[in-house]
């Protein structure tokens, strides 16, 4: 039948793109291994720039971004609360569907689409590093190559924390939920729909940061007594 047949060639369409991303990453992480980060986020970069035909901006042309000085910044200042090293930012011209905002693909390499900077407000730039630096902080991004292949329950958990996680570390879910808004609502298997994401982001009580670390060290303490 003929929808059954799309519906195949989408999963296979799909399946391919996981598995692809997963050798791409597979190769940072021996870079990684003998050389070091900074390098993997290079080789990453080009290899993104090759697979999706997108320019990646010089330095001397993004710093004139309207924000982006700032942005960095944040994502500088972020990264030390979240006690993570800030990773490297490159950014895409134009719009890239891979990338709807921004994302990190490894460790060590956050991609932003130049859009954002004309798009969203400081605080809203600040809220869009501090969800992908969540994602670091998390772990999430050492599996992230197989988002396809994972149940989409556990996906959707993750951006979910990972909202929850930027709105403590910013101490502001307004400007995060305000981002989202412009976003599709459609869920996908890796995404919950932009409406769920908002409505638990503004509906839990959102603990600062401190807040979060000293529960955690409580409960680190009733464990290790128990």
């Amino acid at each position: 039948m003929r929808w059954m047949a799309e519906r195949n060639e989408r999963v296979r369409s799909k399946l391919g793109k996981a598995l692809k991303q997963a050798g791409v990453i597979a190769r940072c992480k021996a870079i990684e291994f003998w050389r070091g980060g900074r390098e993997a986020s290079a080789f990453l970069v080009a290899q993104f720039y090759r697979d999706h035909g997108h320019t990646i901006r010089p330095r001397d042309w993004v710093e004139q971004l309207p924000g982006h000085a700032q942005f960095i910044a944040d994502v500088r200042k972020t990264a030390e609360a979240l006690a993570i090293a800030p990773p490297v930012v490159e950014v895409l011209a134009g719009y890239n569907a891979f990338v709807s905002s921004a994302g990190v693909l490894t460790r060590d390499l956050m991609v932003v689409n130049e859009e954002v900077f004309f798009l969203y407000s400081p605080e809203q730039l600040k809220a869009v590093a501090a969800h992908e630096l969540a994602h670091i902080a998390n772990g999430d991004v050492d599996t992230a190559s197989f988002n396809f292949l994972r149940r989409r329950g556990l996906n959707h958990k993750q951006e979910f924390d990972a909202d929850a996680l930027a709105a403590s570390v910013t101490g502001d879910p307004d400007s995060l939920a305000s981002v989202l808004g412009h976003g599709r609502d459609a869920a996908s298997h890796c995404h919950p729909s932009s409406r769920q994401r908002i409505r638990k982001l503004l509906e839990r009580p959102t603990k600062t940061h401190s807040e979060r670390l000293a529960e955690q060290a409580d409960n680190d303490g009733q464990n290790r007594v128990r």
